[in-house]
């Protein structure tokens, strides 16, 4: 299943940190630093400082963090690879 995550609003990236780290508190730093689905795969959030503003102060949650955000990144590069497959041959995608 594709999850087009990039559509996400903030509530949604929220809900998502809440998931992945278990931790109300790190998910309303997502929510008050406004992350939405396009910035959460942004280099804007990769970095160190953001991160630990993010309240991933552990070497394991922004390790995590890295790893799970990299499978959202390859997830939407499949979705876009999976796409222009479609416009190029004769299948159809339905919706």
């Amino acid at each position: 299943m594709i999850v087009l995550f990039i559509g996400w609003c903030v509530a949604d990236v929220k809900d998502w940190a809440i998931q992945t780290f278990a931790s109300e508190a790190i998910a309303q730093k997502f929510e008050d630093e406004e992350i939405d689905g396009r910035i959460l795969i942004s280099l804007t959030v990769r970095s160190n400082e953001a991160m630990e503003k993010l309240g991933l102060t552990t070497l394991g949650k922004k390790g995590k963090f890295l790893k799970v955000t990299d499978e959202l990144a390859g997830t939407c590069a499949m979705t876009h690879l999976y796409i222009l497959h479609l416009v190029n041959s004769s299948d159809f995608l339905i919706v």
